[in-house]
């Protein structure tokens, strides 16, 4: 049985012979442009995408402007074709060769390198020793005794009150002119009832009391310092009677700013814990070397080693984040999202379908998918009335293959699907994808 569509469609010149479409070729049939993507023999293009057909809608395609090195371009048709394929590139022309290099010259002389040293001279004589003492001259001869003098009348009595003294001190004999001298040995003890002194104090030893009280008042007779039994209380230097003071406590073993701020210029080092006054369960506390922990009624909200440990599951270090189900993240979350519009038209008539009315954000259209259930349209997706892609729809159609344009989609404007052409089109199902930033 022969074909009897043989022939059906074919594209044939005026004298009878298939005519050959090459890559880029634009025809316009029925008020349609088609773009021939491949090299196509004989097939019209009813034939469409199977044979390398792809629509680009409708208008009449323009006349090519005349060719000259600054004449105008022919005005463009609306669909209208691309431009010849370029040229092959000419091939690169041989590199001349390397010319010699020439021969190094001689090092010069490192001029850092010291002289030869001349010979040592002859050590000369020892000079005279100035500091030997000349000889001693002889002794001479002793003179004879004077006359004895007179003998003066007696003094008076020693000066001064008579002095008691105690064990350990020791007086001397009456010095006529003096009285007496005192004398006290050094392994003796010596109680008196006060010292006062209108200079400082000088001690060689230490300061000891005979019980554990001792207090050291200023001028106003305030105690600056403070020693009991067990504790120790410093502050209140100035008199002014506001209880600023340290108190050391051994029996509790604790140290009290009674009122006040302490402040530290320097480092401040401790052995365990800082802790909340009357708070035992919340403190910051260094467990070991090169460990913080951070405990809030007596849970341990923070474990800081050479990373950062969160109760909750979070942690930090070096190289990023890891979450509580061991997702790791080392840079920051990424802000283009990818998305899509996707829907069905059950019963297709020619209208305007609104995708969305009113987009939240910019964002760009990245692809277009339609297909029919059965029957078929022309489908146009449109950014605020503008043509983004159109296709024919059929039940063997769906990624859009053709050239996007108006791809920009602005916060506020309005997407849809435009139908027309309808032939009983239905269940047409679609996709819409885009990417936007957040």
């Amino acid at each position: 049985m022969g074909n009897q569509y043989r022939g059906y469609y074919k594209a044939v010149d005026a004298n009878g012979n298939l005519i050959t479409y090459n890559p880029g070729d634009v025809v316009n049939k029925d008020g349609l442009n088609y773009l021939a993507t491949d090299t196509i023999i004989g097939h019209s293009p009813e034939h469409g995408t199977r044979v390398g057909w792809v629509s680009l809608g409708g208008g009449v395609l323009g006349a090519t402007g005349a060719t000259g090195p600054t004449g105008p371009a022919g005005a463009g048709g609306t669909g209208g074709g691309t431009g010849g394929n370029t040229g092959p590139t000419g091939p690169i022309g041989p590199t001349g060769p390397t010319g010699p290099t020439g021969p190094t010259g001689p090092a010069g002389q490192d001029s850092t390198v010291a002289g030869p040293t001349g010979p040592t001279g002859p050590t000369g004589p020892a000079g005279q020793d100035s500091t030997v003492a000349g000889p001693t001259g002889a002794t001479g001869a002793t003179g004879p005794q004077g006359p004895i003098g007179n003998t003066g009348p007696a003094g008076s009595g020693g000066g001064g009150t008579t002095l008691a003294a105690g064990s350990g001190i020791t007086l001397s004999a009456t010095v006529a002119g003096v009285g007496h001298t005192l004398g006290i040995d050094p392994t003796a003890v010596i109680h008196v009832a006060g010292v006062s002194s209108d200079g400082g104090i000088t001690l060689g030893g230490n300061l000891q009391t005979t019980d554990n009280t001792f207090d050291i008042l200023n001028a106003d007779g305030n105690i600056v310092f403070d020693l009991t039994t067990r504790n120790v209380r410093i502050g209140d230097c100035d008199g002014a009677g506001n209880s600023n003071t340290v108190l050391i406590r051994d029996s509790h073993d604790t140290m009290t700013f009674t009122t006040g701020t302490a402040t530290f210029n320097s480092i401040v080092s401790i052995s365990e814990k800082l802790r909340h006054t009357n708070d035992i369960n919340t403190h910051l506390a260094f467990p070991a070397n090169d460990e913080i922990t951070l405990t809030t009624a007596g849970v341990t909200l923070a474990h800081l080693t050479d990373t950062f440990a969160l109760q909750k599951g979070l942690s930090l270090d070096a190289g990023g984040i890891t979450f509580a189900d061991g997702t790791f993240q080392s840079t920051a979350a990424p802000t283009t999202i990818t998305d899509s519009y996707t829907g069905q038209i059950e019963t297709v008539a020619n209208k305007i379908y609104t995708l969305d009315p009113d987009v939240s954000t910019a964002r760009t259209i990245t692809g277009y998918f339609i297909k029919s259930g059965s029957g078929g349209v022309t489908a146009s997706l449109q950014n605020a009335g503008d043509q983004v892609a159109q296709t024919s729809v059929s039940t063997t159609s769906g990624t859009f293959v053709g050239f996007f344009a108006n791809t920009s989609v602005a916060a506020g404007a309005t997407l849809s699907i435009v139908t027309t052409a309808n032939n009983s089109a239905t269940d047409v199902v679609f996709n819409v994808e885009y990417t936007t930033t957040l």
